[in-house]
């Protein structure tokens, strides 16, 4: 149970610096801004991290980010053309002034080569990626050049080395656009990847393997092509390879003027998504688990929605960059879709039922911070409708300015509890009674704690429930009416248990995978559902799942008290064996340090 104590009752500062390279300033390199809301995180390190935001070095090497009180991390870009390596700094604590964090880049080793199909033609256009394996995370991608070519700047060590034909998410420093079908780019996703020791400036050369061809062929319901829409593939049988789980590995193309289009993928079983341009009358659609094991030419029809179209306003004026989230009650389906410079946005979807959720880009969900935007636009409250299609629509969006939902998370002796991710949802008439996984619907905000257990909302006055981590059992109805509101919680029955994953030479291990799930008495489950103390979790099912460690081998997840199994699985080019605990009982926070041993 969680128990609640709520009562009545944010400035921006800077983090700036210098980029320097043997004491001379370094201008025209990209800084990028991760949150950073716990001390162990590896943001920045991951290929999907997303950065809150980005500048550029000046001409004096200076940068600066102006963003509220928290803990952050920085990475410095160099450009490609450059022999520099990117560099991070990590847990910068933003509290009541400024901070200065200067960085000196340092050069690293070249490893280039050329990217050639099965039968020895160059691959051109793509990006190729190294993601490190030991002694650190680091990772980096490079264009392929229109002759095969591309050169990575990496530190010593070993790597995971593979090439794709598109970047998706926000992987790769490299800017690849996506261009028509009718170019001669090969567009393909291969799995292969490598491993290479770097202890020099080095040559490798990828072969791509045999690759199976998928044409298809785009048109609206009266036949007419539908040009400029993303097809995207990602392959569902890599979750035995970390390396290409890390990356959100997919592969894209884009179709042409005929609405054609033209994909090379290793045989295997994909999710397709299409996306029509923004423009289009026709609204996308998904296939699950399609199977790919030769030559194959498909035809599509896509259908013809309604355009839903609105504008984004805060006191009257536009407000770009707004995430617009249109979710359908039919299904579980959700359409995206942006504000422009004019606050404008549109989408095409079928007839149905929708809830509108428009948060503006300072939201934590998305991932950024527009720094064009005044201060007190961080206290904007998300809003949310419902709506019915049967039509062309246009909906008038007024975001205001909320009141602030605002407390701490505790432990049963009153420590505060760092890195847990704290929701709200509205309350509606088919969740009145209590919250579920059925009923929830759409998170309105959500957020992780810092290191002092505090967690912010800015919402509208309404009703709300409000969720810690993923209990939804315990969940608490909140009325926010015209006065903030504090609401201390004491959080039971769910441990925080953090491994620090070292190897026998006290080194710690990057991205080694930190599997558990419950403890199966010979195989079967049942032994499970009561945790050691006595105290059962109320409905809870006892989850399994995965981390990855970060730069320095740590991990921390958080999960029910209760008994289960680990496995440590570092990356297989490394030089550390796996390891499994069968039978560990969690019955409060915890660290814990694990061993591995080499590989015979």
């Amino acid at each position: 149970m969680t128990e609640y104590k709520v009562s009545k009752n944010n400035l921006q500062k800077s983090i700036h610096g210098m980029i320097r390279h043997q004491g001379l300033p370094v201008a025209g390199i990209k800084i990028h801004l991760y949150a950073q809301q716990e001390t162990e995180s590896m943001s920045g390190q991951s290929p999907t991290d997303e950065p809150l935001a980005t500048v550029t070095s000046g001409t004096k090497g200076d940068y600066e980010f102006n963003v509220p009180f928290g803990n952050y991390s920085i990475q410095a870009v160099p450009r490609s053309d450059s022999r520099l390596l990117k560099q991070s700094l990590f847990n910068i604590e933003l509290s009541r002034s400024g901070i200065t964090c200067d960085i000196s880049l340092k050069p690293g080793l070249l490893l280039s080569g050329i990217v050639r199909t099965a039968s020895g033609d160059p691959v051109k256009g793509g990006e190729v990626f190294a993601l490190g394996i030991e002694p650190t995370p680091y990772w980096s991608s490079a264009p392929i050049d229109s002759r095969g070519r591309f050169t990575l700047v990496l530190p010593r060590g070993k790597f995971h080395l593979g090439s794709r034909s598109s970047a998706s998410g926000n992987f790769g420093d490299s800017s690849n656009s996506l261009s028509s079908a009718a170019d001669d780019k090969l567009y393909y996703l291969s799995k292969q990847i490598h491993s290479i020791d770097l202890n020099r400036d080095q040559s490798f050369d990828l072969e791509l393997p045999e690759l199976v061809r998928f044409r298809g062929e785009l048109n609206d319901p009266l036949g007419n092509p539908v040009a400029g829409a993303r097809v995207l593939f990602t392959p569902k049988d890599v979750e035995e390879s970390p390396a290409l789980n890390e990356l959100d590995f997919s592969a894209s193309c884009m179709t042409d003027a005929k609405g054609r289009f033209e994909i090379h993928l290793e045989p295997g079983i994909f999710d397709m998504d299409v996306v029509p341009a923004r423009e289009s009358k026709q609204f996308g659609f998904s296939e699950a688990d399609l199977r790919i094991d030769s030559n194959l030419d498909r035809k599509f029809t896509l259908e013809e929605g309604h355009k839903l179209s609105g504008r984004v306003l805060y006191k009257d004026s536009p407000m770009a960059d707004c995430l617009v989230r249109i979710h359908s009650h039919e299904n579980d389906r959700e359409f995206i879709a942006e504000s422009n410079q004019e606050g404008e946005f549109a989408a095409s979807i079928p007839p149905g039922i929708y809830t509108l959720l428009v948060s503006t880009a300072s939201d934590n969900r998305k991932g950024k911070v527009n720094q064009n935007h005044s201060d007190n636009e961080n206290d904007m409250a998300p809003w949310t409708k419902e709506i019915v299609v049967g039509g062309d629509t246009h909906v008038a969006i007024k975001l205001k300015s909320g009141v602030t939902l605002s407390g701490c998370i505790k432990d049963d002796a009153g420590r505060p509890k760092a890195g847990i991710r704290v929701s709200v949802f509205s309350a509606t008439k088919s969740n009145q009674n209590g919250l579920s996984e059925e009923n929830l619907g759409r998170s309105m905000a959500h957020t992780n704690t810092g290191e002092n257990g505090h967690f912010s909302f800015s919402l509208e006055k309404g009703k709300y429930w409000l969720v810690v981590h993923r209990d939804f059992e315990s969940a608490k109805l909140i009325e926010m009416e015209n006065d903030s509101k504090e609401v201390d919680v004491s959080w039971h029955g769910w441990c925080q248990v953090g491994f620090l994953v070292e190897g026998e030479d006290g080194s710690g291990i990057p991205r080694c995978k930190v599997s558990y799930e419950p403890y199966k008495v010979n195989g079967e489950g049942g032994s499970n559902n009561i945790s050691p103390a006595g105290d059962q979790i109320a409905g809870q099912e006892h989850p399994s799942g995965y981390v990855i460690t970060d730069r320095d081998g740590r991990c921390r997840l958080t999960i029910p008290s209760g008994i289960y199994s680990f496995r440590f699985n570092p990356p297989q080019a490394g030089s550390y064996a796996d390891k499994e605990i069968r039978q560990l009982s969690i019955i409060a926070d915890s660290k814990r340090k694990v061993l591995l041993g080499r590989k015979n």
